[in-house]
């Protein structure tokens, strides 16, 4: 245990960087002598002072050129909506700004003016609200304390005051316009972190936070002026507290980051400060776990972590790299999905170990327990892929299976007696409940996933659809794909769906979108098709409608980018090396490949797009047909969707969503319509569904994806 001194500190539960802490009384906004209030009506103008050095056992606060207030009458309130409907204020002075005089800047008091009077001429009682931005009304300071502030640049603390909450109330007599002298009462605590390394001095440090499980330490927050309590927005508060850098620094000297919080009394809770670090090859996250102590109203908590390094994580599951793109988010293992050789007939099992520690947010992850199967068992189909060590091949709602030690688990695949194709594997905590989940995809012995690249492109994709049975190769020669070719993903999430949403309900199984349905319940529920069809641009996310869960890029106004070359995301579901493919891709295929459909006498069929001599028509598949050369071809086989229209839900499918539809999704999503996402579609029913026509859907139906070659970083 690190000895730290004085009262209220921070204290290192483990750890090998050294911590200590003062805090010491801020001088906030010192007696403003001589202050001009001429009132006007100015646009809001961004709020900001910065924190001095010590002086004695005082940090002052400094105005900072640019600073402004604003001015309220005390009685300020709702009115009634004008003719249009707006909402209104009553009051004499309404948020009116008044700016710092660039003499002020640098000083703890500050002269304020507007550029225009405001005729007062009664005696009016008054209420002066920083920051400028802040909503008032009758005696109530509306304000955010966001969860991540933004730090212009190193050691910089000019943005804290942007998210403080101060105010100071007072009498104006009538017709004053100067010697009106106030002082604000500071209701936010400021903290401020410094940080070394020497094992991560080449890389840039991203920002930093303090997470304390159970407490608010930032959202959104009321303060009454007549009493000055603070009360916090149920539903809208965080755990945490911190500041990331407008643009990452180099880490190779000392760092001061700065933030402000919400006042709380953490004395003796566990908390966590978090410091993420990056390069061009991947996110360091190291979390030190520590004593809290008092983050007070008007004070800096100043906290010293000395060495930052991976000596400094003492928790045996949590992985601190991470290569992919962590979306400021958590994930499980290095990859969400993994291969699985079957082997021949006779020749016995395959065993898989799969590392399970977590990784990112390290306030979000807990403690990987227990693992078991979802799909690929006995009461899903008659197919079977894999199989836990005791044997169980079923669903168990209440698994026992532990994870190892080291934190892998292990399972084993049928050889191919069985002929099922992929399966899901779960991760539970200590409560049982589901943390993470696995796609296990098998490939036949002898069909070892492989590489198809196209020819004049840079383009180089996986030899078959994820959750393909065998590859293209195979296929060809087999002439069929075995029915519908893999599996189906809703756009952005990892986990993917089975043909059919039947099985056991509460594993597999659409669900109506709520409006608290996420990322979050996505994770803790894989099997289930989040579904909202009522509208014409329907997400299956309730919150977030994230763009870039699969981290495509589009920087044009087209739906697709020539340049838009995308990364791997914790949420992308290719296996590893492999990631969801450029919309560039399609506009590839689209362009070049042919369609080869086949005669099923479907109503309203295209003439002209028969392939009489193609290899796949005894199986009745249709396949594009993408030129490798005069005589290859890499094939998209038409293998269906989950489609989702408007009030129909799910049901059963026509033809043309079964094995005669040919969808696949792409990484970015449509700059016209965010909630749709970008993909490639040829259905055999109609002629004007092709990859030239149509490259939207709603994120709510679930698609085929095809695995494009990562780039080299």
């Amino acid at each position: 245990m690190n000895k730290i001194s004085n009262v209220g500190m921070l204290a290192v539960l483990f750890a090998a960087a050294a911590v200590s802490c003062t805090k010491d009384n801020l001088s906030v906004n010192a007696d403003i002598q001589g202050s001009r209030l001429t009132f006007t009506g100015n646009t809001v103008i961004d709020t900001r002072f910065s924190i001095g050095e010590k002086d004695g056992e005082v940090y002052p606060l400094l105005w900072q050129e640019g600073d402004a207030i604003a001015i309220w009458s005390q009685n300020a309130a709702p009115g009634k909506p004008d003719e249009s409907g707006a909402p209104t204020m009553t009051g004499n002075i309404l948020g009116e700004q008044a700016q710092l005089w660039s003499g002020s800047a640098g000083k703890t008091s500050g002269v304020f003016q507007t550029n225009n009077p405001v005729s007062v001429t009664s005696d009016e009682d008054i209420v002066i609200v920083y920051p400028a931005s802040a909503a008032y009304s009758e005696g109530v300071i509306s304000a955010n304390v966001p969860e991540f502030q933004e730090q212009r640049g190193s050691n910089s603390s000019l943005h804290v005051g942007k998210y403080a909450i101060a105010y100071d109330k007072i009498s104006l007599k009538a017709n004053q316009t100067e010697d009106v002298v106030f002082h604000l009462q500071q209701k936010t605590a400021f903290v401020k972190l410094v940080l070394t390394t020497s094992e991560y001095a080449s890389m840039k440090l991203v920002g930093a936070s303090i997470t304390c499980p159970g407490e608010v330490l930032a959202g959104q927050v009321t303060a009454n002026v007549a009493d000055g309590t603070l009360t916090t927005v149920e539903g809208k508060t965080f755990d945490r507290a911190g500041v990331k850098y407008r643009t990452p620094v180099t880490f190779s000297s000392r760092q001061e980051l700065y933030f402000t919080a919400l006042p709380a009394d953490l004395s003796g809770k566990d908390c966590v400060i978090t410091v993420v670090m990056t390069d061009d090859t991947k996110t360091v996250t190291i979390p030190v776990v520590v004593k809290g102590g008092k983050l007070e109203a008007s004070k800096l908590s100043v906290i010293t972590v000395e060495n930052v390094s991976k000596a400094s994580v003492n928790c045996a599951w949590y992985e601190p790299e991470e290569t992919r793109d962590l979306l400021d988010a958590w994930a499980y293992g290095p990859q969400n999905t993994y291969f699985i050789e079957q082997k021949a007939k006779g020749e016995g099992d395959t065993k898989l170990t799969i590392s399970v520690k977590a990784r990112g947010d390290f306030s979000k992850v807990r403690e990987p327990k227990y693992y078991g199967l979802l799909s690929g068992s006995s009461e899903m189909s008659t197919r079977k892929l894999i199989k836990m060590p005791d044997g169980t091949t079923t669903y168990q709602a209440d698994p026992t299976t532990p994870v190892n030690p080291d934190y892998t688990i292990d399972l084993y695949s049928f050889d191919q007696s069985q002929n099922g194709r992929w399966a899901t594997v779960a991760l539970y905590d200590a409560n049982k409940k589901i943390i993470w989940s696995f796609m296990i995809w098998r490939y036949l012995a002898g069909d070892k996933p492989s590489d198809v690249a196209y020819p004049g492109t840079d383009i180089v994709l996986m030899d078959r659809i994820l959750g393909a049975p065998y590859s293209n190769k195979m296929a060809l020669e087999k002439g069929n794909y075995d029915g519908a070719p893999g599996a189906f993903f809703q756009w952005g999430r990892k986990d993917p769906f089975m043909w059919s949403n039947s099985g056991i309900t509460a594993v597999y199984n659409e669900k109506p979108t709520t409006p608290a349905a996420g990322i979050v319940e996505a994770i803790e529920s894989p099997g289930i098709i989040f579904e909202n069809c009522a509208e014409s641009y329907s997400d299956w996310q309730g919150k977030e409608h994230r763009t870039d869960l699969w981290g495509g890029v589009n920087n044009t106004q087209d739906w697709y980018d020539p340049a838009g070359i995308g990364h791997k995301t914790i949420y992308d579901p290719c296996p590893e090396g492999y990631r969801v493919p450029d919309a560039r891709v399609f506009q590839e295929v689209g362009s070049k490949a042919q369609p080869w459909e086949v005669d099923l006498k479907l109503a309203f069929q295209p003439e002209g797009n028969i392939k009489a001599d193609s290899p796949f028509k005894a199986s009745n598949t249709a396949v594009l047909a993408y030129p490798l050369s005069d005589t290859e071809f890499d094939f998209w086989p038409y293998g269906g969707a989950h489609w989702c229209d408007k009030g129909k839900g799910w049901g059963n499918r026509t033809a043309s969503n079964t094995r005669h539809a040919c969808l696949y999704w792409a990484n970015s999503v449509d700059p016209a319509h965010t909630n749709a996402g970008i993909m490639m579609e040829y259905c055999y029913f109609s002629s004007s569904y092709n990859a030239n026509t149509r490259h939207n859907a709603i994120r709510v139906r679930a698609f085929g994806v095809r695995c494009q070659k990562e780039s080299a970083k």
